[in-house]
């Protein structure tokens, strides 16, 4: 928490670590904190002190009731970066109507609250201009769903180049899937959940439901107590959940701006894509959005 005197504080988070990094001794020179959300690592200065960035994740720094501000660290590490937009990424429509193009300066000082299509627009933005190979990828329900509000999800795929393959991830609820130890593409896990598979959903961090900043509950509690709001929603409850909406996959082709689907039904339930929509059978899918990068 906050000390005494308003002294501002750091906090780092990576994955499921979070902690406090006090600022650097007294006279420490450094450049001024960028006016970007994703920057480099390095000594950075703000509120009259210097913090060393020093590792790739989430950093926040808060100064009770005045000013709050967070950034990505990234030099390369793909899963800090999905760690990182995961952490800053919240349920609900808060910025919904914030046009695409300002949500990144909206994320330096706020955590984003967006359902998730809109989640997954503002990743891929991110991801893409990195560098990385990445493509937004819709689950359409066939049947009406008795516990979960509308009628479908929409996630991400990235490349992974650690992994060797693509890997299904949905940054909104944190998550990714597993079988057998292997982590999952999209068309991994639309079969697997067909087969009624053994399957794993693992967070990438801990699912935050409210950010106690964002909302204005109480501005004295900040980010350092929407740290510990933590999503109802369990793992398990999650892969039951995909289970309810990935009946009907679509991929997106951001280069040509086409979606690819399996199915004929796909058309019904999607009249907003059918313009768009490309039917592919299965091994031409895997030809079209599973090759492996040169």
């Amino acid at each position: 928490m906050q000390g005494d005197g308003h002294i501002p504080i750091a906090y780092f988070a990576l994955n499921h670590h979070l902690e406090i990094v006090p600022p650097q001794p007294g006279g420490y020179p450094a450049p001024p904190l960028p006016d970007q959300l994703v920057i480099a690592p390095g000594p950075y200065s703000h509120y009259g002190n210097t913090y060393h960035f020093d590792r790739e994740g989430l950093w926040r720094l808060l100064r009770r009731g005045e000013d709050q501000q967070q950034r990505i660290v990234f030099n390369g590490s793909l899963e800090a970066l999905l760690s990182s937009l995961a952490w800053v990424t919240i349920s609900g429509t808060g910025h919904a109507d914030l046009p695409a193009q300002e949500r990144e300066r909206a994320c330096m000082t706020s955590s984003l609250s967006l359902l998730c299509g809109k989640t997954t627009e503002f990743a891929l933005t991110v991801l893409l201009r990195l560098g990385f190979r990445a493509r937004a990828v819709v689950g359409y329900a066939v049947q009406v769903m008795s516990i979960f509000s509308g009628n479908g999800h929409t996630g991400l795929e990235v490349y992974s180049p650690a992994d060797g393959k693509w890997v299904f991830i949905d940054i909104l609820f944190k998550t990714f899937v597993s079988h057998a130890g292997d982590k999952l593409s999209f068309l991994e896990l639309v079969s697997h959940l067909g087969r009624g598979s053994r399957l794993r959903a693992h967070r990438i961090c801990p699912a935050t439901l409210v950010d106690a900043a964002t909302n204005r509950f109480d501005r004295d509690l900040n980010w350092d107590q929407s740290f510990l709001n933590d999503l109802a929603i369990s793992p398990n409850t999650m892969l039951e959940f995909y289970r309810a909406v990935f009946h009907l996959p679509v991929w997106h082709d951001p280069t040509t701006g086409y979606f690819w689907t399996l199915s004929e039904k796909t058309y019904g339930l999607a009249p907003e894509l059918a313009p768009l929509l490309r039917l592919a059978s299965p091994e031409e899918l895997v030809k079209k959005c599973y090759g492996v990068p040169a």
